[in-house]
């Protein structure tokens, strides 16, 4: 009996995944003969190439597979083998190219991030409801093969008791990964919140159902995102804008902003815990962000590209939308009191803003840093999305991590994310931002 492996085409791949493909095909290739033989020690195993699968012969065999969960279709018989994590079905050539990819970026989060040790437990709470949340199961359970102290469980399969039950088992420093559809929901019991008082660390993918399954390549690579290799350029942007005095934003419409009088102190989202009493958060991960000193002292006008939807999903108007801003809030046309290019969408958006606080408050000054996500990288969801290559800022009064003295907390409802459309940062004298690149180079000189 003769199997073939069906080789996905890798030319419509980007480059990070196609050359992933092209390094594993001797171990793929070595693991599947083995696992075969296991099955049927009498079976031969070619590759068939998608370009060829048209000239095969129909009648034959052919296998779906990643390396730890090998699927065998013969004549609508299955038989499976599996070391600790099967999908509900097997995975198709393309999203076992993503589970491959997922794995380096799991070992880069739990080494360089969470630097999680092997006298620790790994905790993976799952739920598979759809194809992108096995895809981040089975690159988790890849660990498996390293670490000892690993556990998987499956959300749905077991009652509040018993899953609360294994979290209470868990000491300091243990880490828990939640891989989610939506968000897990305990009653009372906020999950996150109760693990960071026990010293517990975490690592949460949430609202995954949210994104498309074209967009789950975008996804996979939002997650390489590395401490490592983006340290130089978030401390390089944290020193320029902590010190500055003046900032100008420039659009790609021409439109100019200025914040004047300095900024806060920059927060840093890049996977460094190194000092911090909670150690994890919600990946992917990539930002540096702050707001003015005084919220007063920022003037002008800023296009943005995109949005949140009510639904929180992400929003790309036909045009870029043009906002003034006087004195730290929102003016509208006084004919249409709608900013510029404003779709129905979005004047809702501002419509729930202004029955909730009345002004519209500009408050974030974001820098988001992973380059797996942008304006041809999309994301649905918004709170993933927020870490894209670029510029946001945030509408409403809202701010979880800053207190603006003009504000009082009882008047804050919201922090909407939106996506401005820029083409130059110049932050003092220096330009950080040019053109969809931050300029490293240019903050090397200013330190």
């Amino acid at each position: 009996m003769s199997v073939k492996l069906l080789h996905s085409d890798t030319t419509r791949l980007k480059s990070p995944i196609r050359d992933t493909v092209r390094q594993m095909s001797d171990k793929c290739m070595t693991q599947i003969r083995k696992a075969v033989s296991v099955i049927h020690p009498s079976l031969t195993v070619d590759i068939l190439y998608s370009e060829q699968r048209a000239k095969s012969d129909p009648a034959a065999t052919t296998v779906s597979t990643n390396i730890d969960h090998l699927s065998l279709e013969s004549n609508g018989n299955d038989a499976t083998v599996t070391t600790n994590y099967s999908p509900k079905k097997p995975f198709a050539p393309h999203a076992f190219v993503l589970v491959e990819r997922v794995k380096s970026s799991v070992r880069n989060i739990l080494d360089d991030s969470i630097k999680l040790q092997d006298s620790e437990h790994l905790f993976i709470l799952y739920d598979e409801l759809v194809l992108l949340n096995q895809i981040i199961t089975a690159a988790y359970s890849d660990m498996f093969s390293s670490r000892k102290l690993i556990e998987l469980m499956n959300f749905t399969k077991f009652s509040t008791d018993q899953i609360l039950t294994k979290l209470n088992e868990l000491k300091a420093n243990d880490c828990v990964v939640l891989i989610q559809s939506q968000q897990f929901r305990f009653n009372d019991y906020h999950i996150r919140l109760e693990l960071f008082k026990r010293k517990i660390k975490i690592i949460e993918h949430v609202h995954l159902d949210i994104i498309k399954l074209d967009e789950y390549e975008n996804y996979v690579e939002s997650l390489v995102f590395s401490p490592v290799k983006y340290h130089d350029l978030a401390y390089g942007l944290k020193s320029i804008v902590d010190q500055c005095q003046h900032i100008q934003v420039v659009c790609m419409d021409g439109s100019e902003c200025y914040y004047e009088g300095g900024m806060n102190e920059c927060k840093l989202n890049i996977g460094d815990y190194e000092g911090m009493s909670d150690v994890g958060g919600t990946y992917p991960i990539g930002e540096v962000f702050t707001e003015a000193k005084d919220l007063l002292k920022m003037n002008g006008n800023l296009t943005i590209w995109s949005y949140p939807s009510l639904e929180n999903t992400v929003e790309v108007p036909p045009q870029p939308i043009k906002l003034t801003i006087k004195n730290g809030q929102l003016e509208f046309n006084p004919t249409n009191n709608e900013p510029q290019n404003c779709t129905e969408t979005f004047n809702k958006l501002l419509t729930l803003i202004k029955d909730g606080e009345g002004d519209i408050c500009v408050r974030k000054f974001g820098l988001g840093l992973n380059e797996g996500m942008g304006k041809h990288a999309i994301v649905q969801d918004i709170f993933a999305f927020e870490r894209q290559h670029g510029m946001h800022i945030s509408l409403g009064k809202k701010h979880n991590v800053s207190k603006a003295a003009t504000i009082k907390k009882k008047e804050t409802r919201f922090h909407i994310n939106v996506f401005v459309d820029v083409k130059t940062i110049t932050v003092d004298d220096t330009i950080i931002f040019d053109n969809g690149k931050y300029l490293l180079e240019n903050l090397c000189e200013k330190k």
